[in-house]
């Protein structure tokens, strides 16, 4: 069965170039044109993968972002926008994105990010036991929980996949 990837995209050419070149790449790509729209779609389930732009009219990309992790922590977001500053990137990162693409982009590179993270969600979802120990910390890959001891250890979504992969490896 092919990815299902969602496009939150408000400009409607650079949308329908994205949604063709996924389905030509031969993923199910679906589209929504503001901010209110995809937070729905998104929260809907069933997403691989979702193409996030930033400046959305009705409810910007980044507050999408912050809503949907509350419920998701695991489909792969990728904010795809114009916003190009560091602290822009940093932001989208900090708030739990998987990547950060600047337009203008190539769409062989779009396309490369969006392998290599259905490749690592992926292996991420194949993980059977119930925790990793290393030393005194622990991990629960499926509740994302990280303690240290017996203290709970708070870590942003990023962070968390960044462990997980450290302990894994």
């Amino acid at each position: 069965m092919s990815a299902q990837i969602l496009i939150v995209e408000d400009e409607i050419k650079i949308a329908r170039v994205l949604q063709l070149e996924l389905e030509y790449d031969g993923y199910r790509a679906e589209i929504a044109h503001d901010g209110v729209q995809g937070m729905e779609m998104a929260t809907a389930g069933g997403w691989d993968l979702i193409l996030l732009d930033i400046m959305l009219p009705r409810l910007n990309g980044i507050e999408v972002l912050r809503r949907f992790r509350r419920k998701n922590e695991q489909t792969p977001v990728l904010l795809l926008t114009a916003r190009d500053t560091v602290l822009d990137k940093v932001m989208g990162l900090d708030q739990g994105a998987n990547d950060y693409i600047t337009k203008p982009f190539e769409i062989e590179e779009v396309l490369a990010r969006i392998r290599a993270n259905l490749r690592f969600s992926s292996k991420k979802g194949e993980v059977e036991e119930d925790r990793l120990t290393v030393a005194d910390l622990t991990l629960n890959p499926k509740t994302r929980e990280v303690r240290r001891g017996e203290k709970e250890v708070h870590l942003t979504p990023r962070e968390f996949d960044l462990l997980y992969y450290l302990m894994r490896h």
